[in-house]
């Protein structure tokens, strides 16, 4: 079938507000031979370019032409909902035209589902019987918020439903977590509800689709179970496309490390002994165990008090610290849980519980449970693989307790092995080049031999966009920078009238910044907001959409995936260029690896990085071919800096300029 001829003549007629975009049929072509012909395929497809349909009609015909599934992974939620419920359903209405049916399906990890068998033990726990009536009243509120919960996911479920949280009318925040699915839960083969399944469900229908969608975290953790023996999440699948996927990186990076905290070692003996299930039930009725399993929860407890105060004199007064050997010295920790597990994995134990079937199997998620914290905790504790890993500890933010880390330093030779050696993958996203080419993110990620192709935009940058970097801009070592950048703040904003975003690559900044502009900005009749920890982006975002001459002061998540078309988000402003913090471990580790290799770390991993970062910050200004404003980066080192072209030449060709003049002229016309 000759795509460029569907995405001329039948797009229309499936989509009638649909308008041509020559880049667009150009990646769907380059995308469909690649996948035709086993290649791996490198696309930057600039805003507006509409690259989820230039990617999935191909996918979609590969697999119906080769029947062969094409799994799609987004780095967001927000991408993943829009190719199902917006792209999707266009696709299959112009292919239907073609007499051509496809299905596609949203695959996620297992405590996105509730599970059927947590979810009967749950009822027990509430005092609901079997058809879930309320055999008592509570005078606890938060327990009697539980059972109203429960009783409202009860009354969906006798309904059609897919058991996903998502889908859910009732809120499940007070019981989610009692009754989600979780793996070291899972009975498997010998769980009485296997039949209705949720999770058995999804899989069943992702191992018949043509399309699978997933998430990045999903998607690599799938992939490194698929280096053991242990029974993967997904089918197999012939092609692979990676949409956002200047994420590969950090995403395989953070689903790869090992991870073990305070509350994990002590949640999994307080899940023996006080559980819900029928071998704690078990336990507490067996005087002898119940007193035994008392004592390891007292000794638990110690050990765990001492680790952490042996970290928190590690940390100090710092949140995040890195250590490069075998720092902690207490091993009594480690030597109570081998004592429980050699209690509870024991054929003498199960026996004189008298375990039915299902009581077995779930003890048998215990014993893998324990077994493998035990292994995860001795690998950090020992610094077993100093050379490929890095190691840091964590203390959580307003919590007692500690975290350990361990993460691979470099995951292209991971990736190289486990994916691209063995399945043809075409990545793609707005911002994947640097400086003109694609060897930086290919040299991360492990990619040797590959196609590439860098589509520019349809919008019409020359004229909509101006790229400010006013006269006055300064060096962010300047000890008045951030004063600086309040000032110039101010006169940007004068102009604009609010409608901005303001981009920090710090808290810290963003903070000092804010409490400085928060009531100027009222007085010029602009709304200001500032990203918390606490509300969510989206609502946030929301929010942002509805005020009069908004301006959001944002770090992290707001630099890409947020979507404001029209007048209400006509200037951005990029306080600082998004370099990473170089203190974070993993950072640290990784330009080691390149000094070590005789690499210039910041010419060849922190430049293209935080390039990438700003064009993504950049990104947010045009969303529609009817946008314009401006882009102020006040950040003096992208012209005084050898570097700083590297940043330029990576934007697209918007007009420049360093003069408020230039900005007056643009919002008086």
């Amino acid at each position: 079938m000759d795509i460029k001829e569907l995405l001329q003549n039948d797009l229309p007629k499936a989509l009638p507000e649909y308008e041509r975009r020559p880049q667009q049929e150009e990646m769907a072509v380059e995308v469909h031979k690649a996948l035709r012909e086993g290649e791996h395929l490198l696309v930057e497809a600039g805003t507006g370019v509409g690259k989820s349909l230039g990617y999935l009609i191909p996918a979609v015909l590969w697999s119906l032409e080769n029947d062969e599934r094409v799994v799609v992974a987004t780095h967001t939620k927000n991408l993943q909902d829009q190719l199902l419920k917006k792209d999707i359903p266009v696709l299959r209405k112009l292919l239907a035209e073609k007499e051509l049916a496809f299905s596609a399906v949203v695959v996620k990890g297992r405590s996105n589902y509730v599970c059927l068998r947590r979810l009967e033990v749950h009822k027990g726990t509430l005092g609901l019987d079997e058809k879930g009536v309320k055999q008592q009243t509570f005078l606890d509120d938060e327990m009697e918020e539980e059972k109203e919960q429960t009783l409202g996911l009860l009354k969906e479920l006798e309904g059609p439903h897919d058991g996903q949280r998502d889908n859910f009318k009732t809120p499940v925040y007070r019981i989610w977590s009692q009754v989600c699915g979780e793996k070291d839960a899972c009975l498997k083969g010998r769980c009485p509800w296997r039949q209705k399944c949720y999770i058995n469900s999804i899989r069943i229908a992702a191992s018949e689709a043509n399309i699978i969608l997933v998430n990045h975290a999903l998607f690599f953790s799938d992939l490194a179970i698929r280096t053991g023996s242990e029974k993967t999440v997904l089918p197999t699948y012939g092609r692979v496309i990676i949409d956002e996927a200047h994420h590969i990186e950090d995403t395989a990076c953070d689903n790869m490390a090992i991870n073990v905290d305070y509350y994990r070692i002590k949640n999994f003996l307080l899940a023996l002994t006080a559980g819900n299930g029928e071998v704690p039930l078990m336990i507490r009725s067996d005087e002898g165990y119940y007193e035994k399993f008392k004592e390891f929860n007292t000794k638990v407890d110690s050990a765990l008090q001492k680790l952490s105060k042996e970290v928190d004199n590690f940390l100090g007064k710092e949140k995040t610290l890195r250590y490069k050997e075998a720092f902690f010295q207490n091993t009594e920790i480690i030597d109570v849980l081998e004592r429980v597990m050699s209690t509870i994995s024991t054929d003498n134990f199960a026996r004189s519980l008298n375990l039915t079937d299902e009581g077995e199997a779930e003890l048998e998620t215990y014993v893998n449970r324990g077994m493998t914290l035990l292994q995860e905790l001795k690998f950090l504790l020992d610094v077993k693989n100093p050379h490929t890993y890095v190691y840091w500890a964590e203390k959580p933010y307003g919590e007692n307790g500690f975290v350990l880390k361990a993460a691979p330093v470099v995951v292209g030779s991971i990736l190289k092995e486990s994916l691209f050696s063995k399945v043809p993958t075409v990545l793609t996203s707005a911002t994947l080049n640097t400086g003109g080419d694609f060897k930086y993110i290919a040299n991360r990620i492990g990619i040797d031999s590959y196609r590439s192709k860098i589509l520019d935009s349809p919008f019409n940058y020359k004229e909509n966009c101006l790229l400010l970097v006013p006269q006055k801009a300064l060096s962010p070592k300047h000890k008045q920078y951030y004063e600086y950048v309040v000032q110039m703040s101010k006169e940007i904003l004068k102009v604009t009238r609010g409608n901005a975003f303001l981009l920090f690559t710090s808290y810290k900044a963003m903070n000092f910044c804010y409490d400085l502009l928060e009531d100027w900005l009222y007085n010029q009749g602009c709304t200001p907001f500032i990203q918390t920890p606490d509300i969510p982006s989206n609502i946030i975002l929301e929010d942002f959409k509805e005020a009069p001459n908004p301006v959001l002061f944002g770090t992290n998540s707001f630099w890409e995936g947020v979507d404001v078309p029209g007048e209400k988000l006509s200037c951005v402003i990029v306080t600082k260029l998004p370099f990473s913090v170089p203190t974070r471990p993993i950072e640290e580790a990784r330009v080691e690896v390149l000094q070590k290799n005789g690499i210039n770390d910041f010419l060849q991993y922190s430049v293209p990085r935080a390039c990438i970062r700003l064009k993504q910050g950049f990104g947010r200004l045009i969303r529609a071919s009817t946008d314009r404003g401006v882009v102020a980066i006040l950040d003096s080192r992208i012209l005084t800096t050898g570097y700083g072209k590297y940043f330029l030449n990576s934007l697209p060709e918007s007009a420049r300029n360093r003069s408020l003049g230039a900005l007056k002229r643009l919002f008086a016309s």
